[in-house]
């Protein structure tokens, strides 16, 4: 208790020593647009280790549904602004230690809610940066007079004329270093800053954009030439308002910026800049003697400070915006790819293509396991024997080994592979199989290849094939890291231990590995499922194992079982249970603390634990809900409403229900056609292979991915969805077609 006591007076002293004058929670909510209740609880579950998806999904009730795209985004700004207190706090000690810390600059620093602002005003006191010109002219002595003048005194400024000293000797001299210690003074207050943030968002402040003067020949390691200019085109006279501007626009504006090939501007109206220096005016016009002097430093403060700090908070912010839009367009298709249903039960042939070195090949059972590895040289072999050995070779090994689907990587020489295959196949080389191929995206294979988790699952074989191997493969240990709440390390004893003691029959028996405790457990126990059915018998006991039960290193669960005598707990007997039986709610997504509300709702339905998932389950549920509601048997069991959806779902779902069943299949092919024999209108087949704020690329088999446009998604066509998405099956027309350039412009027709 006293160490807890100790703990919360160090927590109180840190803040009240605290640089910071906001509250995180206060200003996330209004970045985020949400209540500060909901922000204060996202704050409290990031800060006691709670992962996003586990918010997401278990603790609805405290973030008002807000899905794991947003709670992503609020984790983002939270840590911004931490980062930002953080940052203040060293700044501010650093310049205390120079012996320059003043009270508004102070003030400045703890009023600060992004790097740019504090960056701002800690510049002039970096070490080893050049003065500033208001701390030139404090060097001269000028800031008593500035601080006279700004409190409203009459000053006469000639008293400080020095005939003999650099930057005193005349009267215009003096009243322009006056002018930059006021200007700076203006810059760094409190009011002032909020009033530029406020500001920084109006509709008329444009982004403007032109061609370099100059062309940079190098930049860094990015050689500039004259053939890739041409990208940049169509932005050597843009100009956008900063509220409208696309997201895709931003970085293309960016890139082009850091090529040296366009110039940008941020163009603040006039409007804006009067209404800045009005209030500036307003808050330090004093004395109507010192009239003509203020005005001076206000339009100075502007335009050397404030307009500057402004332009690089709106760069910075449309940056930053562009930047999250375009993480969230790749995590929909990073989810979508890692959605794709597996192939299950069939033989695989997986081909690296290839020239010089050839293509790569492995076959893949049906339960995962490596058959044959080989290497054919189609492409280089200029002799007709060897070209008639390959293709004997590779007609060989999927007649042998009864292969049902051959994946071919998208990289160096996929389309020659392509019109190999497909030749093969018109020609009825595999027969009596019937054989398809699909396109498989090579993304990650290669890193992947030369892993060490690569190395351990398959270290007798070549890198190149472990590529090959595990292109198609379902399960793969590297992916155990991700799991809500689980680490590297974690991932690998959960590997370990299977490998040790057999499939896992219980959720609970995380708890025995190595480096899982409670805090993990409750993290990652909902996002694992049991999936083996023949693990041990389905007898599972009435009553619920205690969800903080720790089984020891076997698998076995200590449990201390006290019994009452006299109103006071008898001393705990520890006991062992040998082997945990299988539970059929850790086949489900509800997560074990919510195990005994899904054992009241089953026993209310009049149905067993065995029986979830069942017909009958189903249209007991269906019965139920329509006479009572979620929201009423939510109340009757003290829990949150998204819980017990959560579980009413689960409960209905199939034993061992896979969510990726719901989504597209990969596309096979038997054939292919040339981007050349296309023709304005014609239509075709095919799969969303990239989707983009701008349009989605589809792989039509004609040898490069076509785009569609989103002026070219109708409604009619896209039946009800707001965009494509990756793996999506759909039907396209043509609109045109530059086989120089490769490139194919498609309309959606319909989606499959």
């Amino acid at each position: 208790m006293g160490g807890k006591r100790q703990q919360q007076q160090q927590q109180q002293e840190e803040d009240d020593n605290s640089v910071s004058c906001w509250d995180v929670s206060s200003v996330l909510a209004d970045e985020m647009h949400i209540s500060p209740g909901v922000a204060g609880n996202i704050v409290h579950l990031l800060e006691d280790g709670c992962t996003i998806p586990f918010i997401a999904r278990y603790r609805k009730e405290n973030t008002a549904n807000m899905d794991a795209g947003k709670l992503r985004e609020a984790s983002d700004v939270y840590q911004e602004l931490v980062a930002v207190q953080t940052k203040a706090e060293v700044v501010c000690k650093q310049i205390s230690k120079q012996g320059k810390l003043t009270a508004p600059v102070k003030a400045a620093l703890a009023h600060s809610h992004s790097m740019v602002e504090i960056e701002h005003i800690y510049a002039p006191f970096k070490t080893g940066s050049k003065r500033t010109l208001a701390e030139r002219a404090r060097t001269l002595g000028l800031e008593p007079i500035a601080t006279e003048i700004l409190q409203g005194r009459n000053v006469n400024p000639c008293r400080f004329l020095q005939p003999n000293k650099k930057g005193l000797q005349t009267m215009e001299e003096v009243e322009t270093g006056i002018q930059h210690i006021i200007a700076d003074i203006i810059s760094k207050d409190k009011n002032v800053l909020d009033r530029v943030r406020e500001l920084s968002h109006d509709a008329a402040i444009l982004l403007k954009v032109t061609k370099a003067k100059t062309v940079k020949k190098k930049v860094g390691n990015d050689v500039k030439n004259k053939e890739n200019e041409h990208k940049f085109e169509i932005y050597y006279n843009y100009s956008s308002q900063i509220r409208t501007i696309r997201p895709h626009q931003t970085l293309a504006i960016n890139r082009g910026e850091s090529l040296g090939v366009l110039s940008v501007k941020v163009d603040v109206p006039q409007r804006v800049a009067d209404e800045i220096t009005r209030f500036c005016t307003r808050k330090y016009m004093a004395h109507p003697a010192s009239a003509r002097l203020v005005c001076s430093a206000v339009a100075d403060a502007y335009k050397r400070l404030l307009n500057p700090l402004m332009c690089r908070k709106i760069r910075s912010e449309l940056t930053k915006a562009a930047e999250n839009t375009s993480l969230e367009v790749f995590g929909g298709n990073l989810k979508r790819l890692l959605l794709t249903p597996p192939v299950r039960g069939k033989a695989v042939l997986g081909i690296d293509p290839g020239f010089k070195h050839g293509c790569k090949m492995a076959v893949c059972s049906s339960t995962g396991d490596i058959l044959r590895t080989a290497v054919i040289y189609p492409f280089c072999n200029p002799s007709l024997m060897a070209q008639a050995r390959d293709k004997k070779e590779l007609v060989n090994i999927v007649k042998n080994y009864n292969v049902d689907v051959v994946a071919v990587g998208n990289g160096t020489a996929c389309r020659e592979t392509e019109e190999h295959l497909s030749r093969l196949i018109q020609a009825g080389a595999f027969r009596p199989l019937d054989i398809v191929y699909c396109i498989v995206d090579e993304s990650g294979a290669s890193i992947y290849s030369v892993s060490e988790e690569a190395a351990k699952e398959m270290p007798d074989l070549d890198t190149n094939f472990r590529s090959v191997f595990r292109r198609w493969s379902e399960y793969c240990a590297f992916f155990h890291r991700r799991v809500s709440g689980l680490n590297a390390k974690q991932a690998q004893n959960i590997i370990e231990w299977r490998r040790q003691h057999g499939r896992f029959t219980n959720r609970r028996q995380l708890l025995a590995i190595k480096g899982i405790g409670p805090k993990t457990f409750e993290q990652c126990a909902g996002f694992v499922r049991i999936t083996s059915d023949n693990a041990c018998p389905l007898t599972c006991k009435t009553e619920t194992m205690p969800y903080d039960a720790k089984p020891s290193s076997s698998g076995a669960v200590k449990r201390k079982a006290a019994s009452a005598g006299g109103g006071k707990l008898k001393k705990a007997k520890t006991t062992e249970v040998e082997e945990l039986q299988l539970d059929p709610l850790d086949r489900t997504c509800i997560h074990p603390e919510s195990y005994p509300v899904a054992s009241k709702l089953l026993k209310l339905l009049g149905v067993r634990v065995e029986d979830i998932g069942k017909p009958m389950v189903v249209t007991s549920m269906k019965r139920l809900i329509s006479t009572t509601s979620v929201s009423k048997l939510a109340n009757d069991m003290s829990v949150g409403e998204p819980t017990m959806q959560l579980i009413v779902e689960g409960l209905q779902q199939p034993m061992g229900y896979d969510i990726r069943a719901e989504c597209q299949t990969p596309l096979f092919r038997k054939g292919v056609c040339s981007l050349a024999s296309l023709a304005p209108h014609a239509r075709l087949t095919g799969q969303v292979r990239n989707v983009t704020s701008f349009g989605a690329f589809v792989d039509a088999g004609v040898g490069c991915d076509g785009l569609v446009h989103v002026s070219r998604m109708s409604r009619a066509a896209l039946r009800g969805k707001p965009t494509l998405e990756l793996g999506d099956r759909v039907e396209v027309a043509v609109l045109n077609v530059d086989v120089a350039r490769k490139r194919l412009g498609l309309e959606l027709v319909a989606l499959l």
